[in-house]
C-alpha cells in the first residue's frame, strides 16, 4: 500500500507547477487529447483558453521575480476559484495559462473566459492592476486536431494583445 501512495503522489507532483499548483504543461498536453478524442467521439463540444499576463515583464522588471511569482499564484487562484471542477486549468507557459473546457461550446466558453478576465482584473499586486488576454477556440468550431484547436486559440490571444489586452477574443471571430 505505501508503495502504491508514494507512487501515485509522485505522479501527482510529476504533473503539477511547482509555483503556483495548478497541473503543468505535461499534463495539459495528455488531457487535451484524451478530452478532444472524446469529444470527437461523442460529438460534443470541447473549448480550449490560453490566457497571457498582460505586461508581466514590466512586473518582473519593475518589482523582481519574487513579485513575479505571487502574481503567478494570484491569477492561478483567481482562475480557479471561477471555473468549474471538471475544468483543467494548466501552466502552458511563463506566465500563459491553458483551459480545457469539456462538454462547452463557444458562447458559453467566452462567457466563462469574460468571468476569470474580470475576476484577475479585480485583483491588485504591489499596487499593480493585474489583466489578461485571452483567446478561445472550440471544437467542433475550429479545426479538429488537437494542433489545429491550439493554434487557433493562440492566434485568438494574439488578436486579443494585438486589441489592447484586457479581452476576450474567439476563434474566428476578431
Amino acid at each position: 500500500a505505501f508503495k502504491y501512495c508514494f507512487q501515485r503522489q509522485m505522479y501527482d507532483t510529476s504533473m503539477r507547477d511547482g509555483l503556483t499548483g495548478v497541473y503543468n504543461r505535461r499534463y495539459f498536453s495528455q488531457q487535451i487529447i484524451t478530452d478532444l478524442s472524446f469529444a470527437q467521439r461523442h460529438h460534443i463540444a470541447c473549448t480550449l483558453v490560453i490566457l497571457d499576463i498582460d505586461h508581466f515583464k514590466k512586473v518582473n522588471d519593475t518589482y523582481g521575480h519574487r513579485t513575479g511569482d505571487q502574481v503567478l499564484i494570484t491569477i492561478a487562484e483567481a482562475i480557479g476559484n471561477v471555473i468549474r471542477k471538471e475544468d483543467i486549468l494548466a501552466r502552458y507557459g511563463g506566465e500563459e495559462f491553458a483551459l480545457i473546457l469539456p462538454e462547452t461550446d463557444m458562447a458559453a466558453a467566452v462567457q466563462s473566459a469574460e468571468r476569470l478576465r474580470a475576476s484577475v482584473a479585480t485583483r491588485l499586486r504591489q499596487d499593480v492592476q493585474l489583466t489578461i488576454s485571452v483567446g478561445v477556440a472550440c471544437f467542433p468550431n475550429q479545426e479538429q486536431t488537437v494542433a489545429a484547436l491550439v493554434r487557433a486559440a493562440d492566434e485568438a490571444l494574439y488578436s486579443a494583445k494585438a486589441k489592447g489586452k484586457n479581452c476576450v477574443v474567439p476563434a474566428g471571430g476578431d
